[in-house]
């Protein structure tokens, strides 16, 4: 199973995305909030992944999850992505 997974920190100006395929990590980015759905949406399309795990503070992660389901329906005029709060 893969899957991308997220600490999303909201004080922190770099984030760290991950790529995960049967609980091994086979890729990580550097990204900022400017950036940060455009990074998971090369990250899920490179890897072909449509899970994502972001974990965090629940209302930001919330704004953060709604925000990369508006680029990923802008980008490729569909939502296959599955987002995970936890």
């Amino acid at each position: 199973m893969k899957k991308i997974i997220v600490k999303v920190q909201p004080f922190t100006m770099q984030q760290t995305v991950f790529a995960y395929e049967d609980g091994n990590k086979i890729d990580a980015i550097e990204t900022n909030f400017d950036n940060f759905c455009e990074s998971i949406l090369f990250l899920s399309e490179k890897y072909n992944i449509t899970e994502v795990e972001l974990l965090g503070i629940a209302n930001f992660s919330q704004w953060i999850g709604e925000k990369l389901v508006k680029a990923e329906l802008e980008k490729y005029n569909k939502n296959t992505l599955q987002i995970k709060y936890m």
